[in-house]
């Protein structure tokens, strides 16, 4: 569903043929601004799906972003730009569907299994869910754009579509795409420090929570779906040539060309590319190989204390939240408007009381623009309270009176054309 309004500005964008000079500049804008802003407020959510939900603001940003690329090459009249950024949205609009999908599934595995989607509450399920555990690594790692998952195809498609601007041709443009290239590499580091914290606050450790402790895998009739997905992410990864040609018609279309010669723009512009895709993928698929055989070959298990400090057995507790997880990155990097409020209540006095620490996770926008926006509408309605009293005359009154007036209005229009 949130795939149409990018439908909807595609639709709009090929009905109007005419190309306008800020079309490019402003999607580009919105495209790392919704990007930066999905990203970093993922970062430090407490609900399992919210983190997802917010990644999908991120990755909705990269696909308007890839857009505003498409449509700057063909303001250029340079169709290996236009070809790369079209090819980069369009793919990750289907790349996002099975990663997303996947990753929503297996939190919905999570939830059925635990009964809580607080993160602070998990731990400790590799051990009870090794399925759901690997399926949700393979969607972190797809999702988070890194080798060698099909995430990575469609935004090194990107990389590509604004490095080959600022190489081929020079002025401000050229300063503006190495930008943005510096801006998505950000995107993407802060994507893998969220889906680490993810995966290793959910998946790792001990369990913080009963629930946590009784959690089991689900039935067939939920991982099958999950499987499905992440067969065909993995597919799409080493067969990314298929899907870029699966989508060439609309490049085509939105580049305005009614023949097939977008198809062999599309191989000759990409397809040279995509086989580094392929060398990534096989070493790391020989990688992973190399490390299961060598986990096969040494079983035996050490036990000592953790360094020596006398925690011989550690506690729940004294493993890293999420919130701690992501503290230096909230408080250190990210802008005053976009962090948590805290509220701590800190011991005092001789014999002071425990103290408290209370960390509120709301959207900025919804805390600072839109709760206003309807607390303000809403004292100055308030005020109208006492047309309200309760009585039918009187209602049908204010109707007649509506009724009169509107008549009036139009008589008046009519006379005075």
């Amino acid at each position: 569903m949130i795939k149409m309004g990018i439908y909807g500005i595609l639709r709009i964008l090929v009905l109007l043929r005419e190309q306008a000079s800020w079309w490019a500049p402003c999607l580009i804008t919105l495209g790392l601004t919704g990007a930066l802003f999905g990203i970093s407020l993922a970062s430090y959510q407490r609900d399992l799906k919210r983190i997802l939900a917010y990644s999908s603001i991120e990755n909705v940003g990269l696909i308007v972003l890839a857009l505003g690329v498409g449509f700057w090459g063909k303001r250029l009249g340079d169709e290996r730009i236009a070809v790369l950024g079209f090819a980069a949205a369009l793919l990750h609009l289907w790349n996002h569907v099975l990663m997303k999908g996947l990753l929503f599934l297996c939190a919905g595995s999570v939830v059925h299994a635990t009964g809580t989607r607080d993160i602070e509450h998990l731990g400790g399920l590799m051990r009870k869910m090794p399925f759901t555990g690997l399926l949700t690594v393979i969607g972190a790692v797809a999702i988070a754009g890194l080798p060698p998952l099909n995430g990575f195809v469609s935004e090194w498609l990107l990389y590509l579509g604004l490095m080959t601007r600022s190489l081929a041709h020079g002025g401000n443009g050229a300063l503006a795409a190495l930008m943005s290239v510096g801006l998505l590499a950000l995107v993407g580091g802060l994507a893998s420090l969220c889906f680490v914290r993810l995966v290793g606050i959910v998946f790792l450790g001990e369990p913080r929570s009963s629930a946590a402790k009784q959690a089991h895998e689900p039935h067939a009739s939920m991982w099958v779906p999950m499987a499905l997905l992440a067969s065909l992410a993995i597919t799409v990864a080493i067969f990314p040539a298929a899907p870029v040609r699966a989508i060439s018609r609309v490049i085509g279309e939105l580049m305005g060309s009614s023949d097939g010669r977008e198809l062999a723009q599309v191989t000759d512009t990409t397809l040279p590319h995509l086989g580094v895709l392929n060398l990534s993928v096989w070493l790391s698929g020989a990688a992973v190989a190399l490390l299961l055989l060598w986990s096969r070959r040494n079983k035996t298990q050490d036990t000592d204390t953790t360094w020596g400090c006398g925690y011989a057995a550690p506690s729940p507790r004294m493993q890293y939240t999420g919130r701690s997880f992501a503290q230096l990155l909230v408080d250190g990097v990210l802008p005053q408007v976009l962090r948590a409020r805290t509220r701590e209540r800190l011991p005092t006095g001789i014999f002071p009381r425990a103290g408290r620490s209370r960390a509120e996770i709301a959207d900025p926008f919804m805390r600072g623009i839109y709760e206003r926006l309807i607390d303000w509408c809403g004292n100055r309605f308030a005020r109208l309270r006492w047309l309200q009293q309760g009585v039918l005359q009187l209602y049908l009154f204010y109707i007649v009176v509506a009724v009169v007036v509107g008549l009036a209005w139009v008589s008046w229009q009519g006379a005075n054309p």
